[in-house]
């Protein structure tokens, strides 16, 4: 089916089998696209088509607009039967202003033998995709080419928690334009597409957030959704409706416990017969700390390591006998005392 030229508009494909038999269940499609608007044709609606077994899926091409892609089964049936894709691009979209699913009439966009989404070029922008399955498609599952969509970053996820059987936590981050709103949809696949950057089989949930004046913005949405052990994604759509690639895709884990820090033993307190200052070692500083203890200039850090007579006191005899360990000459403690530099525990 074609639609050319810009007096052709306000067209609409309705429940239309392209590229598949009577029943939808088997794929005879074209050699070239399912569906093509080119040459500006403006403002066509696709809607609750089966679209299966051509060259590309749909293809809007050469400055067409405002055209909308919505409900429709690109690449399966509504049996999600497999067997069925089109053997390049799901849709190959050089356009602007183009819808690619809305809220509750997303698109099923599967098994298709390159990018399930291909957007190409610098004049394909504002091209909104919302609430879309996309899945099992031989490339990514949303291609932006050569700076279509104003190359909406995409956002960067850093975990799921789907902790409780019953919802699921997002955290992530997204970095793009500064002081702006961004709508954020979250998806969930049974596995994460082996680019790493996903794609999107589940629509699990959406979040507004807003960048700083830096251009950061923090995802952290808990969606009423259990996902087990899916791997989940995200994409971003500025307020223009330029809408991302998928995220890289994070596998759901169990709950999110912190773990608790390693003890770490507190150092033991020093201990040596004759260690003044506390320093665990016994030289010269522990016979001027004792001196000056003595004194009373300053008491010793360590008093009653000091106190190597065992008299209750620090006086001269203590810096002595801590002078002569220094020195290599020991006297005998009291009886009931430690030796200089030995543990008093």
């Amino acid at each position: 089916m074609e639609l050319v030229g810009n007096h052709v508009y306000f067209n609409e494909i309705l429940d239309a089998l392209i590229g598949t038999n009577g029943a939808g269940s088997a794929a005879i499609g074209n050699g070239g696209a399912g569906v093509r608007i080119h040459a500006e044709a403006d403002e066509t609606d696709i809607l609750s088509s089966t679209i299966v077994g051509n060259a590309v899926g749909i293809e809007i091409m050469d400055g067409s607009t405002r055209n909308e892609v919505t409900g429709n089964y690109i690449g399966t049936n509504a049996a999600l039967n497999t067997g069925l894709g089109n053997t390049g691009f799901g849709i190959h979209l050089m356009g602007a202003d183009t819808t690619i699913g809305s809220t509750g009439f997303g698109n099923v966009i599967r098994n298709n033998g390159a990018a399930g989404v291909a957007i190409q070029g610098l004049t394909s922008f504002h091209n909104n995709l919302s609430e879309n399955s996309i899945d099992n498609n031989t490339g990514l599952g949303i291609d932006l080419i050569d700076g279509a969509n104003a190359s909406q970053a995409v956002p960067a996820l850093a975990l799921a928690d789907s902790t409780n059987g019953a919802d699921t936590q997002i955290v992530g981050t997204l970095t793009s334009l500064p002081s702006t709103a961004f709508h954020i949809e979250f998806f969930a696949s049974p596995n994460c597409d082996p680019s790493g950057s996903g794609e999107g089989r589940d629509f699990i949930g959406s979040d507004d957030v807003t960048s700083s004046g830096a251009g950061l913005a923090t995802i952290n949405k808990t969606v009423s959704v259990a996902t087990g052990t899916q791997s989940i994604t995200a994409t971003a759509t500025d307020p223009a409706g330029n809408t991302s690639e998928f995220s890289n895709c994070v596998t759901a884990s169990g709950p999110l416990v912190t773990p608790s820090p390693t003890p770490t033993a507190s150092p033991a307190p020093p201990n040596k017969a004759g260690d003044a200052d506390c320093d665990d070692d016994v030289d010269i500083d522990d016979v001027i700390a004792a001196l000056e203890d003595a004194a009373g200039v300053e008491e010793a850090p360590c008093h009653s390591l000091a106190n190597v007579d065992c008299d209750g006191d620090v006086d001269g005899n203590d810096a002595l006998r801590i002078l002569l360990f220094v020195g290599g000459t020991p006297k005998r403690p009291p009886i009931g005392c430690f030796e200089v530099g030995q543990p008093t525990n």
